[in-house]
């Protein structure tokens, strides 16, 4: 089934109030881990410019993603099951190496913005490599069809941090 077809009967269902469940590896698709559903994340329509987020792309992101209190805040709000552990991402953004998050950005495609989709998708999932694979080329965690290298390419071209 094509995916615009999915996207379609998913819309259909909404529309209806049904629930919707996706066959998927990814916890951010999988109703047991996210209660909320869609819903968690996406408001209709959204505010302006946005791929239907109720708020800026880090806002939500760190809602569940933030500090274990943000997350227990998103399971009383019974959009996040109780026992789901979403890897806390607060320390980590915190870090001199990683990309610093356009704070009001609500989409990868606003210029010049750098949000947590520029290099991950929360709607695919990708197969992370194993310890005992390490040295091997990892895959896109945007785009398994690619390489990672090829992902930082997309933005810093081949000369890495120079350009």
């Amino acid at each position: 089934m094509s995916h615009a077809a999915l996207k379609l009967i998913a819309a259909g269902a909404l529309a209806a109030g049904l629930p919707i469940a996706f066959a998927t590896e990814d916890a951010h698709l999988d109703v047991s881990i996210v209660e909320g559903g869609c819903a968690a994340c996406h408001a209709g329509h959204g505010a302006s410019r946005s791929p239907m987020l109720p708020a800026p792309q880090r806002e939500v992101c760190l809602s569940c993603h933030g500090s274990r209190g943000m997350a227990d805040a998103q399971v009383g709000r019974r959009l996040l099951a109780p026992g789901a552990r979403p890897p806390f991402l607060s320390s980590v953004l915190a870090q001199p190496f990683t990309h610093p998050l356009t704070a009001g950005a609500f989409s990868r495609r606003e210029e010049g913005a750098v949000t947590c989709s520029s290099c991950h998708t929360p709607h695919r999932s990708t197969r992370m490599l194993s310890p005992d694979e390490r040295g091997q080329r990892k895959l896109s965690t945007r785009d398994p069809t690619h390489f990672e290298f090829e992902l930082c390419q997309s933005c810093h071209g081949s000369a890495g941090t120079a350009t």
